[in-house]
């Protein structure tokens, strides 16, 4: 697990979602995902257990476009947590 950066004391946050940096809508769909919902901004593709959200919109070529769900992970900084939340939601 990677080291925390919470100091002692402050509130930290649980996320379920994993970077997937080079990863693509497009690449998910050529290894046999399929597109289970689209809402404002993105996709939620799944194969089996195997569940990604991918923005369909355009980004900058260093952000990441999909992220897994995963089971929850708990104690990481709020702040951190919720950025990486919201640069899922904002359109670029």
């Amino acid at each position: 697990m990677p080291q925390s950066s919470v100091m002692p004391g402050e509130a930290t946050c649980a996320s379920q979602h994993l970077e997937q940096p080079g990863l693509s809508t497009s690449d998910l769909l050529a290894d046999s995902y399929e597109i289970k919902a689209a809402v404002p901004g993105g996709v939620w593709l799944q194969r089996k257990k195997d569940v990604f959200y991918c923005n369909s919109g355009v980004t900058r070529d260093d952000e990441t476009m999909c992220w897994k769900l995963r089971a929850p992970l708990r104690g990481q900084n709020c702040t951190d947590a919720i950025n990486r939340a919201r640069s899922k939601a904002l359109p670029s």
